[in-house]
């Protein structure tokens, strides 16, 4: 995917998505859709809405800004829909007011909490609805494509918020939760300022200029603040013990991760590291740990600079053949079929109960 079909494919998914959330209000008011210069504005107004606005301003690179505030004369709800396609490498949205709730994919109903926070998303959301809380609502969003998280890790490798780019490339497929910080002064100004410059006008290139700078501001100061981890009384260190190791698991994926020496590493008794991250992902910490290597598998070889063999052994895979067969699982083809231009071959994995490769 180049550079400029990234920011265009990040602004029409995005679209989409306002669309839905403005159908799910049966809102009606001026649109505004300039696809040349990847802009969308929106003013509505329905039985639920007293007055909204929405604006995104999408870059060729493959970033996007929105702002959206307005004031909800009651709850609006939107279902999941399967089809659903607004899923970028890493989204933000500051919540400067109001407040929201969701339902995950296990049926649990989570809520937003008091305004002064910042979520992350990180490709797919693993929900079933989502509500926009009755009130006052001032939310500022800003997201990268993978194609620009790549392109940053290049320019960066080792550092701290290489680290964390790294985490968001590899778990870009698998449907995830929010995650919340604290608002930092700078962030509050920042979007409030990014807020002004989408809503009041369509921008012209000066304003362009601005919501870009500030838009990466925003990201830049993501990736260098130190992440908050849920706190006060063993709960809170249990949470924090299996978020530490879900990073770990993202950052070394080709690790041999046993339980016990992930509990070691995180300071967790291993019944409670078992239990809480399944709660957390969903599953359990061996299935976790084999979707995340053929995750990056997948991306090494689309990327197609290394051989099958060297992609094998980097994700922790020393046989060729367990690598192949675990690859076909994951992914329902052989790593050979993916790799630009073929490489080599890989044998066929024996079936269940044969001879080991």
């Amino acid at each position: 995917m180049t550079a400029s079909s990234s920011g265009k494919e990040l602004f029409d998914t995005f679209t989409r998505h306002a669309a839905a959330w403005t159908g799910a209000g049966q809102a009606s008011g001026a649109v505004q859709i300039d696809r040349q210069r990847l802009y969308i504005g929106a003013h509505c107004a329905s039985p639920a809405i007293d007055s909204g606005t929405v604006a995104a301003q999408s870059f060729g690179g493959g970033l996007l800004a929105c702002a959206m505030q307005g004031q909800l004369r009651q709850s609006i709800t939107r279902h999941n829909r399967q089809d659903e396609k607004y899923a970028p490498c890493l989204g933000l949205n500051a919540q400067l007011a109001g407040g929201f709730s969701w339902v995950d994919g296990c049926g649990r109903r989570h809520d937003s909490g008091a305004q002064g926070k910042v979520w992350s998303q990180n490709g797919p959301i693993q929900w079933r609805q989502s509500t926009l809380l009755a009130g006052a609502v001032s939310q500022c969003h800003v997201a990268a494509s993978a194609a620009l998280l790549e392109r940053w890790l290049a320019d960066a490798p080792g550092s701290m918020a290489a680290r964390r780019i790294e985490g968001y490339l590899l778990a870009r497929h698998q449907a995830e939760g929010y995650r919340a910080s604290r608002l930092s002064g700078f962030v509050t100004r920042a979007a409030i300022r990014l807020q002004a410059l989408l809503t009041t006008q369509p921008p012209a290139l000066a304003q362009r200029l601005q919501i870009e700078g500030l838009a990466l501001a925003i990201l830049g100061a993501w990736l260098d603040m130190p992440h908050e981890r849920p706190a006060g009384g063993p709960q809170g260190r249990h949470r924090r013990a299996v978020h530490d190791a879900i990073d770990l698991i993202r950052a070394h994926p080709a690790d041999d991760f046993s339980i016990s020496a992930l509990a070691r590493r995180v300071g967790l008794n291993e019944c409670y590291l078992k239990s809480g991250f399944r709660e957390c992902t969903g599953m359990g910490i061996a299935a976790y740990v084999r979707q995340q290597r053929m995750e990056q598998a997948l991306a090494l070889l689309e990327q197609g600079c290394q051989p099958v063999h060297e992609v094998a052994r980097h994700v922790g895979y020393r046989n060729k053949s367990h690598f192949a067969r675990a690859f076909r699982l994951a992914h329902g083809c052989l790593p050979s079929q993916v790799r630009p231009g073929g490489g080599e071959d890989v044998p066929e994995p024996p079936e269940p109960g044969g001879a080991p490769g």
